[in-house]
């Protein structure tokens, strides 16, 4: 997960609880992903117990989706 908040250049001490990060930051992304552009992703979470540990992303090309360049 850490590297990840690294990818994404999120500050150190923000979206602390991963339901945060998931409903603000992947939900929204991948709505707009969708919508925007001519990708759009899935993503498994990987868990111990209860606790999120990782993300696996699923990226495909959105058939659905005609581009305007």
């Amino acid at each position: 997960m850490e590297q990840l908040r690294d990818k994404l250049e999120i500050d150190e001490g923000k979206y602390v609880r991963y339901s945060h990060l998931k409903n603000r930051i992947l939900l929204s992304a991948q709505e707009e992903l969708e919508a925007k552009t001519d990708i759009k992703f899935t993503f498994e979470e990987v868990k111990q117990g209860a606790k999120v540990v990782g993300i696996v992303f699923h990226i495909f090309p959105n058939h659905n989706k005609n581009t305007i360049l």
